[in-house]
């Protein structure tokens, strides 16, 4: 429905079997619905009805919860997420399905949280469409990947790929906590990571270094997303916070040359961003 036109663009009945699980906007015209068997987008331009784009794989069907689902920015790749309880008792295992929609082929990877950003590498002149996501196998602690997508391996620059980046989880979270969210800031060239327990963590994109990481609500967040100036919202789920998180740009370089001790990532994020502080 067009809420300013009070008039009706669309619609379409599913069949029984196809009963809608989760969805979500992933454009301004564009609305991605997830069955328990596939992924749909349905255009609200034309008179088309919702188109399937790929199957969901078997380790994201049985018993797994569609929590997530991203779409690059290029309209090329397709991430879905999804959560189950682990095998110890209080603990959740993730699964994300990475679909290419021109090679038309899936990668399942262990992890309960992703997303697409664009950055332009250093000596590089075109931009790179990047795939940052927590993985978490089994008994052993979190990772953070960020690599380029869907760009051949012979090109003039390369592949940007960072090497896997150790997520600091703190002792106190222990086994039940998991990131349910991740956003990136294109502009700032920083990744916000929230967990269930309510924690907060910043990386740099081109670095996957952590810059900070905080407690900043007890409460559950469901659901969170990016603010065009840079930062998140995010909102819990029974108290009903709203929260407004971003980076405090006169103390940022600071921080990272007081505390974290790192001269290079403080000057680089400096000149970055136009920062004082290095």
């Amino acid at each position: 429905f067009n809420l300013e036109l009070r008039a009706r663009m669309k619609t379409h009945t599913l069949n029984a079997n196809e009963v809608v699980s989760f969805w979500r906007w992933t454009s301004s015209n564009n609305i991605a619905m997830v069955t328990a068997s596939a992924v749909y987008h349905w255009s609200i331009e034309g008179e088309s009805p919702p188109q399937k784009i790929f199957d969901r794989h078997e380790k994201l069907a049985d018993q797994c919860q569609i929590i997530n689902y991203q779409v690059s920015g290029d309209g090329k790749w397709c991430l879905l997420v999804g959560i189950k309880a682990g095998a110890q008792q209080g603990t959740v295992d993730g699964q994300m399905q990475l679909y290419s929609i021109e090679k038309r082929v899936s990668q399942v990877l262990q992890g309960h949280t992703g997303v697409f950003t664009t950055i332009t590498p250093e000596g590089r002149t075109d931009p790179a469409q990047v795939l940052c996501f927590e993985e978490k196998k089994p008994d052993t602690p979190p990772k953070l990947f960020i690599m380029e997508v869907g760009r051949d391996r012979d090109a003039p620059g390369g592949v940007f790929r960072l090497q896997p980046q150790a997520i600091p989880t703190p002792a106190e979270a222990g086994n039940m906590d998991f990131p349910v969210a991740m956003q990136a800031s294109a502009n700032q060239g920083v990744l916000y990571m929230v967990s269930k327990m309510g924690y907060l963590y910043l990386f740099d994109v081109y670095t996957g270094k952590c810059l900070y990481r905080a407690q900043i609500t007890r409460g559950t967040i469901f659901v969170t997303t990016p603010m065009a100036s840079g930062g998140i919202l995010a909102i819990t789920a029974r108290q009903g916070q709203v929260l407004r998180v971003t980076i405090n740009a006169q103390t940022l370089v600071p921080y990272i040359v007081q505390t974290l001790r790192d001269q290079e990532l403080a000057i680089s994020i400096a000149s970055r961003l136009n920062l004082p502080g290095a």
